[in-house]
């Protein structure tokens, strides 16, 4: 009911291809799904703030930083993160809680998350939902990215820890609490989960690699 299959369009794809010219290219086959993809249905233009969450390990905060340095925020609360931050002098990104954020209400027109709330502990992935319904302007529109499969997994051995969701868990932690409505269907991959990235996902993943494989939302707040 709420799951299609979406294959990034050529226009995301180039995108990306700026990413992979500089030397950048994410952590296996999903991201490179997940950040065409996010890209693409941001529909991020100038003059909008936009905010990234766990963003010390989304190349994809570091190309919009450098692309819209004034209105572009990226938050984590990774203790490396903040040493990075203290030698850098990225003046773009901030240590913050993604549950207990500072920012004011109806801050930002754009926010995103990749692979980031099925790694907060607890009810923590609901409080962060909260929290960027909070801090999204009305209008605004909020692009997440997760791991999702046919069956909800509570918590499972990645090497942070995390949950898989399925459709009805998303619904019911993330959507529905947050007051964000959906503004189509979750999205995933068209190809699914590529052969050559399973052996590396059953390193890491207690669960078959062929069960799960990313997926995107788009929330918006009325």
């Amino acid at each position: 009911m709420f799951s299609r299959v979406y294959t990034p369009s050529d226009k995301a794809r180039i995108e990306y291809a700026a990413l992979l010219h500089a030397g950048l290219r994410g952590r296996g086959a999903f991201r490179d799904w997940e950040y065409p993809h996010t890209l693409l249905v941001l529909d991020l233009r100038p003059g909008m703030r936009c905010l990234s969450i766990g963003a010390s390990n989304c190349l994809l905060s570091v190309l919009l930083a450098g692309r819209y340095p004034e209105h572009f925020v990226g938050i984590d609360i990774e203790p490396d993160y903040a040493r990075w931050i203290e030698d850098s002098g990225a003046t773009a990104f901030q240590v913050m809680d993604a549950t207990a954020m500072t920012f004011l209400d109806e801050t930002f027109d754009r926010v995103f998350s990749v692979s980031v709330l099925e790694h907060i502990q607890d009810d923590g992935d609901t409080r962060a939902a909260q929290e960027i319904a909070r801090v999204l302007k009305p209008g605004g529109r909020a692009v997440l990215t997760f791991e999702w499969g046919p069956l909800f997994v509570p918590w499972c051995a990645f090497p942070v820890g995390g949950r898989i969701y399925d459709t009805a868990a998303f619904m019911e932690r993330i959507v529905e609490p947050s007051g964000l409505e959906l503004a189509e269907p979750l999205e995933y991959p068209a190809e699914g989960v590529p052969a050559e990235a399973q052996a590396d996902i059953a390193q890491w993943a207690a669960c078959p690699a062929d069960l799960f494989c990313p997926a995107a939302a788009v929330v918006v707040k009325e």
